[in-house]
C-alpha cells in the first residue's frame, strides 16, 4: 500500500509517537556506550531526531553532538535542553559535521541508516568522523520479507538482511564485535500494536497515537518487557538488527 506525502510520519510533530519499544532501543545503545567508553567521550548522535537518545548520553556525562537533517526535530532538542547544563552541540549543517574529522569516539544511529539512499558513503563518511578504533552503534530494521506499511510511512530506502549490512561495514573499513538480532517481543509489538496504532494514525486520528507515551515513565516501564527478547538474540529470524562495528585500524 503506498500512502500520500500527507500521511508520511512527519519526525518532530511526532515526538511521542514510537513508544516503548523507541526507549527500549536506545537502552541498548546506551548500555553498549557505557560497556566501551568511559564518560567523558566525544560521541556523535547520528540522525538524531528530536534527542532523545543524546539527552540520556549527555545525562550520563558524555560529550555528545546531536546531528540531524530535520530544521523541526533540532528545533524542538534545543527547547528541550535549553536552561539545563547537558553538554550537546546542535549540528544541522553536514560542513560543519565534516569538519570534525577523527573527533568522535563513538558515533550512535538509532534507526536512521535505512533512511538514506546511500548508505555506504555515510559509512564511510563515519570512518573519516571517528578516531582510530573509534566504534559504530546502530539499530536497522531487519529482513527485506517484513517490509509494511511502517516502512512506507516512515520513508524507508531498505530493510537490511544480515549478510547485507556485516558486508557493509566490512567493505568501508569497520569490524563486527557485536551483533544481535532481537525478537520476539519487539516482532509481535510491532505487528500487533505499532502497525495498528500507525493505521489510526495515518487514518487521521492522530489524537490516538501522539499522547500514548507521552509519559516518559509509562515508555519506561513499558519498555522492560522488551528484555525477554535477550533470550533469542542468536535466532536470526526477527525484525530488527542492533550492530556494534570497530574501525578498522590504520
Amino acid at each position: 500500500m503506498k500512502f500520500k506525502k500527507e500521511f508520511k510520519i512527519i519526525w518532530g510533530e511526532d515526538l511521542y509517537f514510537l513508544g516503548p519499544r523507541d526507549y527500549f532501543k536506545n537502552t541498548l545503545i546506551v548500555k553498549k556506550v557505557k560497556n566501551f567508553l568511559n564518560s567523558g567521550k566525544n560521541v556523535l548522535d547520528f540522525g538524531c531526531g528530536c534527542g532523545n537518545l543524546a539527552i540520556r548520553l549527555a545525562n550520563l556525562g558524555y560529550y555528545v553532538t546531536a546531528y540531524d537533517i530535520s530544521p523541526l526535530c533540532l528545533k524542538i532538542l534545543e527547547k528541550r535542553i535549553e536552561n539545563t547544563s547537558l553538554r550537546i552541540k546542535i549540528v544541522q549543517d553536514e560542513k560543519e559535521l565534516i569538519k570534525m574529522e577523527n573527533f568522535f569516539d563513538c558515533i550512535c544511529a538509532g534507526e536512521v541508516l535505512e533512511h538514506i539512499k546511500n548508505d555506504r558513503e555515510t559509512l564511510i563518511l563515519w570512518q573519516n568522523l571517528l578516531k582510530n578504533k573509534g566504534l559504530c552503534i546502530i539499530t536497522v530494521p531487519a529482513k527485506q520479507k517484513y517490509w509494511d506499511i511502517s516502512d512506507e510511512a516512515a520513508s524507508h530506502f531498505r530493510r537490511y538482511e544480515k549478510g547485507e549490512i556485516i558486508n557493509l561495514f566490512k567493505i568501508t573499513g569497520f569490524k563486527i564485535k557485536t551483533f544481535y538480532c532481537f525478537g520476539p517481543i519487539t516482532f509481535f509489538w510491532h505487528k500487533f500494536i505499532f502497525i495498528p496504532v500507525l493505521k489510526h494514525k495515518l487514518m487521521k486520528r492522530a489524537h490516538l497515537s501522539r499522547n500514548l507515551f507521552k509519559m516518559e515513565s509509562l515508555k519506561k516501564f513499558i519498555s522492560y518487557i522488551f528484555y525477554f527478547d535477550f533470550l533469542f538474540l542468536k535466532f536470526n529470524i526477527w525484525n530488527s538488527y542492533l550492530i556494534v562495528a570497530q574501525k578498522n585500524e590504520k
